[in-house]
């Protein structure tokens, strides 16, 4: 397939701008190969992944010659491949999003990079220039600067509920508006400390199960009745318990053996 048949089943016109060219398109047919071995892989599928971000890497960076690429370039190119994936892969778009996600993941400068030319690459997603994305762009940076300091480093909780209370004193409507920003934004703080704290939790109770159901392959009906019991805690506090309990169980159980 050449970029005027690309175009064509795309529904775009000869003269429609797509920022990828024929070469690109050769590659994207072969990230939708590994796309669809993706699907049906169990195992390999990291591999996979950063083979499709490796041939991204190549198509928006021309083979590694150029390291700005455009926005136009990127996003045609992210666009091409969710069209391909879904039409000649049989892939839902949703899904062809979420393994060129994983990839660009990898790229990303505090990513994992990916081998190109033997050398360790990351790559920068391009700024968008449009009219409405600049906008957009001004508007969260003054939104942000009302969460941070002079230094421009984010304020903690209690400047914050320091601020807020200020700002309600002091009354109006530009003020009330302001402390209802920082309201929502305590909110989304709060909201995401409670997912990371489950998160991690949940991390800590999967260790546990792991280092239990390991540790009781050859163990007598009572002890898998007693490690049944205690192999799902729903904190930390209770994994502690529970691994204390363990402790003195194997204890026992070892003098018996």
């Amino acid at each position: 397939m050449n970029l005027s048949e690309l175009k064509e089943q795309m529904g775009l016109t000869p003269k429609s701008s797509l920022s990828i060219t024929d070469r690109a398109v050769e590659v994207l047919e072969s990230m939708v190969g590994k796309a669809i071995e993706i699907g049906t892989a169990t195992t390999r599928v990291s591999k996979l992944t950063a083979e499709i971000a490796v041939m991204f890497y190549d198509i928006v960076t021309e083979s590694g010659t150029n390291l700005k690429p455009t926005n136009a370039t990127w996003s045609d190119t992210r666009k091409a491949f969710e069209f391909l994936c879904a039409s000649t892969g049989n892939l839902k778009a949703e899904t062809a999003r979420r393994y060129m996600n994983d990839a660009v993941k990898l790229l990303k400068p505090e990513g994992e990079g990916v081998e190109f030319n033997g050398k360790t690459v990351t790559l920068e997603k391009p700024v968008n220039e449009s009219p409405d994305a600049t906008r957009m762009r001004e508007t969260r940076a003054k939104k942000n600067a009302l969460f941070a300091d002079s230094k421009g480093d984010p304020k903690s909780d209690d400047e914050l509920t320091r601020d807020q209370e200020s700002l309600i004193k002091l009354g109006g409507n530009e003020n009330l508006q302001q402390a209802g920003k920082i309201a929502k934004e305590l909110e989304t703080r709060d909201r995401k400390a409670q997912a990371d704290s489950a998160k991690a939790d949940k991390k800590v109770a999967t260790e546990h199960n792991n280092k239990i159901k390991s540790a009781l392959p050859d163990a007598g009906a009572d002890a898998r009745v007693v490690a049944h019991m205690i192999l799902s805690p729903s904190g930390s506090k209770e994994v502690r318990f529970v691994e204390s309990v363990m402790a003195d169980y194997q204890k026992e159980f070892g003098k018996r053996s």
